[in-house]
């Protein structure tokens, strides 16, 4: 039996203590550093409305077990540096994926330019998650103002994949 949404959110509070909300509407407006749990599954257009709505922050979608989890990066950096839970038995995590992140292109006055693709820290986490829970592949949601421009799948190479 695996973790339930509530059980997950108590052990992210435990190691994020004030950052873990449960989300029940969305879009919202995030602050940088914070999960939000949600049992329903956002729509990249809620994604990039998130975005918008958050200083244009980098926004993450992934999923545990049946949690949706949406973290809000820092609004001052292009990138998104969020917590990849490990297989564990005994807290009943038995599942992970990386559904989408994006790419906040109306925030480019604040770097010389937003990446239209996977950085290199997009394929380093996925291979720090193709390495724990075996996924190669995710998606980058380009936004501007609150609207989906496009997005862009991408995955490692099939020499880089793992299956563990």
């Amino acid at each position: 039996m695996s973790a339930t949404i509530e059980e997950i959110m108590a052990a992210y509070e435990g190691q994020y203590p004030g950052r873990v909300h449960r989300q029940s509407t969305v879009p919202f407006s995030g602050s940088f550093g914070h999960y939000y749990f949600l049992s329903i599954f956002p729509t990249f257009e809620n994604l990039a409305q998130i975005t918008d709505q958050s200083q244009r922050a980098e926004v993450t979608l992934f999923q545990i077990n049946n949690a949706y989890v949406i973290y809000v990066g820092n609004p001052h950096y292009a990138t998104a540096t969020f917590a990849i839970p490990v297989r564990d038995p005994e807290h009943r995590i038995v599942s992970f994926r990386w559904i989408a992140h994006t790419h906040p292109l109306d925030a480019a006055h604040r770097d010389e330019m937003i990446s239209h693709g996977p950085t290199q820290s997009d394929l380093d986490a996925l291979r720090t998650i193709s390495a724990r829970w075996g996924q190669s592949d995710s998606q980058i949601i380009l936004c501007r103002g609150g609207r989906v421009e496009r997005t862009v799948s991408f995955s490692l190479p099939p020499d880089e994949q793992v299956r563990p």
